[in-house]
């Protein structure tokens, strides 16, 4: 591996590293207040 195929390696796995974190900071955000909203019963059978 050339060092250039290392670095966009590095550089994809760092980007979706960043956007997996990104994701999971919204849901951690917006699920308690989707939570609130709906309620869990139906929130539950609605992501079934």
């Amino acid at each position: 591996m050339t060092r250039q195929d290392w670095f966009g390696t590095v550089g994809l796995g760092s980007g979706l590293i960043f956007c997996s974190a990104v994701t999971c900071a919204c849901y951690l955000t917006y699920s308690g207040q989707l939570v609130q909203r709906l309620g869990s019963l139906h929130l539950t059978g609605w992501a079934s």
